[in-house]
């Protein structure tokens, strides 16, 4: 019988056994990796082994407004939609009517799910799948037991905007798209009125 050993560098070693232990492929620990890059473990934490793959299907609610999150996601494919009920009062004395604004979209490398959990409140925004979603998760209690949230919480981006800047975006968008529509049904109309000018002569 003959006998073959393969030598296999320290690196790829200890990559093996990430991949083994979180059952993830090649591609997908890469990306895993950037995941991690974003994180503050405690000392003596592995966050890889906690890290699964979640896939949810096209108009999904993967997190829902006013609602603790599940754990953190990010994104390995597909997009998915941020959107926000607003309140929108449509004049003095009568009852506001509530719209699902998008306000964001995000794609590949994207992660959510983060700033709620870092500073314990709920999530101020719904994300829905726009097409088949592949993401990696990490759960809430997980995120808990092994990040450091005093650092973690330094390093949080931006929230997004407010209900009042929210309405008035929306309002400057609608305006725009109306008044769009307008000039078109103009350079229409006058185009129309030159054409039944010519076919009179």
């Amino acid at each position: 019988d003959h006998v073959y050993v393969l030598r296999v560098g320290r690196q790829q070693y200890q990559e093996m056994l990430q991949n083994a232990a979180t059952g993830l492929d090649g591609e997908t620990q890469s990306f895993a990796n950037n995941f991690l890059q974003g994180l503050c473990p405690l000392p003596g934490m592995h966050i890889v082994t906690s890290i699964i793959r979640k896939v949810f299907s096209s108009n999904t609610v993967v997190m829902k407004q006013n609602e603790v999150p599940e754990g953190i996601y990010y994104i390995l494919r597909g997009s998915a939609a941020v959107v926000r009920e607003v309140p929108f009062r449509k004049g003095k004395g009568q009852e506001p009517i509530t719209r699902l604004v998008e306000i964001d979209e995000l794609f590949t490398g994207s992660t959510f799910g983060i700033r709620s959990l870092c500073l314990n409140t709920t999530e101020n925004v719904s994300i829905i799948a726009k097409c088949e979603l592949i993401t990696l998760f990490l759960s809430r209690s997980d995120f808990y037991r092994k990040v450091d949230i005093q650092k973690q919480r330094k390093m949080l981006p931006p929230d997004y905007p407010d209900d009042a800047t929210i309405r008035k975006l929306f309002k400057q968008q609608t305006e725009w798209e109306q008044y769009k529509k307008k000039v078109v049904k103009e350079v229409l109309d006058h185009k129309k009125a030159k054409r039944n000018l010519k076919l009179q002569y």
